[in-house]
């Protein structure tokens, strides 16, 4: 079963009487949202939705799941348990690297969460190293905002 569905099983006896029974039904909860590269829409990269260790803060596989954006950049987890959850966007960059974008978010029962997730991969500002800007790094000139 997905997350959020539970399973609960019980007899009845042909001809018993029968206790009145109440059954509480919790909507799970769903986080939707873009994933976005300077303004554009990522298409097929991969997002993790993960539940928070108690203990350190970290992702466990086991209580994950993980989709692909659509080709709008879309993406959505749907039947959540109620409570906090980390998304996780990968993104390839060249040669192979990859960089990895992280959000908080909080599910509530049977309510939507908007989670958008910007890979901006372009750099404003200025290096400063000390209290000078630098000129120069690995033999190449620095640019500078107005060089960008």
């Amino acid at each position: 079963m997905a997350n959020g569905q539970r399973s609960v099983s019980f007899a009845i006896e042909m001809g018993a009487d029968l206790p009145e029974v109440e059954v509480d039904v919790i909507y799970g909860g769903v986080i939707e949202g873009t994933v976005w590269l300077d303004g554009t829409p990522v298409v097929g990269t991969q997002v993790a939705l993960y539940y928070p260790d108690g203990d350190s803060g970290s992702p466990h596989s086991e209580t994950g799941q993980a989709t692909l954006t659509e080709d709008d950049g879309y993406f959505s987890f749907k039947t959540l348990v109620p409570g906090e959850a980390q998304i996780q966007a990968y993104l390839q960059l060249d040669m192979g690297r990859e960089t990895i974008r992280t959000q908080l978010a909080i599910i509530e029962a049977g309510a939507g969460t908007n989670v958008d997730i910007d890979f901006n991969k372009s750099l404003e500002g200025q290096l400063i190293y000390g209290d000078l800007p630098v000129q120069r790094a690995f033999g190449q000139a620095v640019p500078t905002v107005a060089d960008a």
